[in-house]
């Protein structure tokens, strides 16, 4: 049997937001939502690619640095892969993001 159990884990503890993305998966499993598995990959993935969380008095939001030597060159890039990837769990997304 493989251990799965490094997907709790942040892939990139090198970057700043690492502590709100352990929190991030280790909230996944309290959702009431029967595809939080597809959910998890999707967000860890990202994360893989560099995806930060960026936090204000009034927003959440997924944000990335782009350019020329980066995943994304721009943030239209990064807009219509966060679509690709995530629409289809919008809900629960911005479910994640409140409880942070």
């Amino acid at each position: 049997m493989t251990d799965l159990r490094y997907l709790w884990d942040d892939p990139r503890p090198d970057l700043r937001d690492s502590p709100l993305w352990q929190r991030l998966f280790r909230l996944i499993p309290n959702l009431e939502y029967r595809r939080k598995c597809d959910l998890h990959i999707a967000l860890w993935t990202l994360r893989c690619f560099g995806v930060m969380i960026r936090q204000t008095h009034n927003l959440t939001e997924f944000i990335v640095d782009t350019g020329p030597d980066r995943e994304w060159v721009t943030t239209d890039d990064f807009k219509r892969d966060k679509h690709r990837y995530l629409e289809e769990h919008r809900e629960s997304v911005s479910q994640l993001l409140r409880q942070l």
